[in-house]
């Protein structure tokens, strides 16, 4: 940091100096200084002291908000040393300002291999408590689905993520629950028959990350809606077979999340994570 100082008043008496710009979990050292008017200083003792970690749920520094294209403003979370969305996207275009394609019907969402999104039950309320539904080839799509200087997380980021919160969590599991507190640490606390909670008993949940996950639901690869209060589930960009791609998805009735792979045409909520 070099040998900054600060100028704290002139006089005789007690000073108070503010220190700001600090970084967290970090050891710093500083001692007063006094100097006359020809210039003498005299210095008193060092000291030192550690500033505390991030409190979780704050919002990343210098980008507490993000915007989409479409307009739509998201707050931030930063967990750990990653900075995420806190509510689910809801952008109707690509980073570039095409339409994603929606409206589909049941057969046209299970046949498309192109990107598409789907509100839940068509119903726009849901649009605004949950975000939109995207298919994984939207998630893939060249032309960015994130704003720009953002991302949707990788598989490998996910698993940051879990670990973060979860020390003894297995990153490497196929279809398996990861951790059994890390998905309590991602859910939001809000329940029905509040707007947007999970049913009852939305085990473990604590929101202690700030990450605020809603039970979203999702619309299948037969274009069905399904699992809204019960579950949530959220797209990685990494793909695991010719046909599937990794997603995490936490569950009303537990507190882990789950490492899983699902079809390309499935439709989940997707997060998105500062490059």
């Amino acid at each position: 940091m070099g040998n900054q100082r600060t100028e704290d008043g002139s006089g005789i008496g007690s000073f108070n100096a503010v220190l700001r710009g600090l970084i967290s979990s970090t050891t710093y050292y500083a001692r007063s200084y006094a100097k006359n008017s020809n210039g003498v200083v005299v210095y008193g003792n060092e000291v030192s002291f550690t500033t505390t970690a991030s409190l979780p749920g704050l919002r990343c520094p210098g980008t507490p908000t993000v915007t989409d294209i479409d307009g739509n403003v998201y707050n931030t979370v930063q967990i750990g040393t990653q900075c995420w969305t806190q509510s689910n996207l809801k952008v109707s275009k690509y980073r570039n300002g095409d339409n994603i394609p929606t409206g589909l019907s049941g057969a046209q969402w299970s046949s498309t291999t192109s990107g598409a999104y789907a509100i839940y039950n068509n119903d726009p309320v849901n649009d605004a408590l949950y975000g939109k539904l995207y298919n994984w080839y939207t998630v893939n799509d060249s032309r960015g689905l994130c704003p720009t200087g953002w991302h949707v997380p990788s598989d490998v980021e996910w698993n940051l993520l879990v670990k973060y919160l979860d020390s003894n969590a297995d990153t490497v599991c196929v279809n398996c629950w990861q951790s059994s507190t890390a998905g309590g640490a991602l859910k939001s606390t809000a329940m029905q028959p509040t707007p947007g909670g999970w049913n009852s008993p939305n085990t473990g949940a604590t929101n202690s990350s700030g990450f605020t996950a809603p039970p979203s639901g999702l619309r299948n690869s037969l274009g069905v809606f399904d699992i809204m209060s019960d579950f949530g589930c959220w797209w990685s960009s990494s793909v695991s077979s010719a046909s599937n791609a990794w997603y995490r998805f936490l569950n009303y009735d537990y507190s882990d999340v789950n490492r899983s792979n699902g079809t390309r045409a499935d439709g989940f909520s997707v997060r998105c994570l500062k490059d």
